[in-house]
């Protein structure tokens, strides 16, 4: 059975009972629907306010987190103790030589 995407076949059966069945939709399909109804609006209205700013700036304040997580010193501790661990001079790699 073809048919377009969404598109409600009716098929009888042996009871003469009408049975609908959904063609399945695949996502270029939906890809392609979508273009084609984004290209016939001409125009997108997008708001200027919605009403919540608010709460959006309450959500990006992460002062609160910043309790949860290591002092600042912890932190460039660690870092130094990278750094100096890397600036030491390397111990020499023990080497094997295979000599017949």
């Amino acid at each position: 059975m073809e048919g377009k995407p969404n598109e409600i076949i009716k098929n009888s059966t042996q009871d003469d009972k009408l049975k609908e069945v959904r063609v399945e939709e695949t996502g270029r399909e939906k890809l392609k629907r979508l273009r084609e109804e984004v290209m016939m609006m001409e125009k997108v209205n997008i708001p200027e306010d919605w009403g919540q700013e608010q709460k959006l700036n309450d959500w990006v304040d992460y002062t609160m987190f910043n309790a949860f997580l290591a002092p600042h010193s912890l932190i460039v501790s660690a870092r130094d103790a990278l750094i100096a661990n890397a600036c030491k001079p390397k111990s020499p790699r023990l080497r094997t030589s295979t000599s017949f």
